[in-house]
């Protein structure tokens, strides 16, 4: 059963590490919504890395200005 069938929000929890798997579980519709919980201590600019790995962006064009070069 999807959550669309369910007819509740869910959200996806732990060992989600990579931005690829998070998008496959989106694409998948496993969940609605994903949560970097260990991942995001380890790296707090996991959102802006996950930003650029799907379509390879290597712009940094999201990032701010003092994480730039």
């Amino acid at each position: 059963m999807t959550p669309a069938e369910a007819g509740v929000t869910t959200i996806a929890v732990g060992l989600i590490v990579d931005p690829r798997q998070a998008e496959d579980v989106l694409a998948a519709q496993s969940a609605d919504l994903i949560a970097i919980g260990r991942q995001a201590l380890l790296e707090p600019n996991w959102p802006l890395y996950a930003r650029r790995v799907p379509g390879d962006d290597t712009s940094y064009a999201a990032w701010p200005a003092q994480c730039g070069w």
